[in-house]
């Protein structure tokens, strides 16, 4: 998962296992979404703010609209970025 520290500095954590062509461009999602100002998170509320509208912690994961737009835009992202690399 991504972690905002603070406003130039994000930490990303993953599983040993996690499989980085899902992981890092859904994360990248993620980041955008934050740098954008439309995924805030409210530690001291518990609370994610998602384009002005609160969600606590215990929304499921599946259910939070940021989630649902880094799933869909995780596989576009993956895409392009294989365009361009050479294997």
């Amino acid at each position: 998962y991504l972690d905002k520290i603070n406003d130039k500095t994000y930490n990303l954590i993953l599983r040993e296992n996690a499989i980085l062509k899902e992981i890092i461009p859904h994360e990248l999602v993620h980041l955008h979404q934050y740098e954008i100002g439309d995924l805030k998170v409210d530690r001291n509320k518990k609370v994610f703010i998602w384009k002005g509208e609160s969600y606590d912690y215990s929304t499921p994961y599946r259910d939070r609209p940021w989630e649902k737009e880094a799933l869909k835009l995780q596989r576009v992202l993956w895409k392009k970025f294989k365009k361009q690399c050479v294997y």
